[in-house]
């Protein structure tokens, strides 16, 4: 074999390779998704990488009582993500300069869903909620405005 077959093969090889293997990965990471429930908000990350769908457990938000949420990551063509995915939830009032006076637990329930329990909003008006995503060093922000009724 010349040296020049074997540097055209050792090429071939290594693209066979990088192909195979991001196949491999979207078919691990992706699957198509079950419709998402009614009721449900949506919201697109900065990134355009995650859609974040969430809801109110009783389809509502309180004032100034805890409540939990559901909360369902999706990839940019609304797939289920496979990959772990942190999230952290936030929220606050920018009118009044401050944010919830607790911090949420979050529970990952696999294949992006999670339960965000413990969320307060302890005065009527309109609040900002922000979801934090992060894989590895990727990061990326989803933000909303929801208004609490007194």
């Amino acid at each position: 074999m010349t040296h020049y077959t074997a540097q055209k093969t050792i090429s071939f090889m290594l693209v066979m390779m990088v192909l195979s293997s991001c196949y491999s990965d979207s078919k691990v990471a992706f699957e198509p998704s079950p419709p998402i429930p009614e009721n449900t908000s949506h919201i697109e990350s900065d990134g355009r990488n995650y859609h974040i769908f969430f809801s109110p457990v009783k389809n509502e938000i309180p004032l100034n009582r805890y409540f939990d949420m559901e909360v369902e990551v999706r990839g940019a063509m609304q797939q289920v993500i496979k990959f772990p995915l942190a999230m952290e939830v936030d929220a606050g009032m920018r009118a009044h300069n401050h944010g919830m006076n607790v911090k949420p637990d979050i529970e990952d329930l696999g294949q992006g869903r999670y339960k965000v329990k413990g969320m307060l909003f302890h005065m009527p008006g309109e609040w900002f909620l922000a979801f934090f995503l992060r894989r590895g060093v990727m990061a990326e922000k989803a933000e909303t405005m929801v208004f609490v009724a007194q």
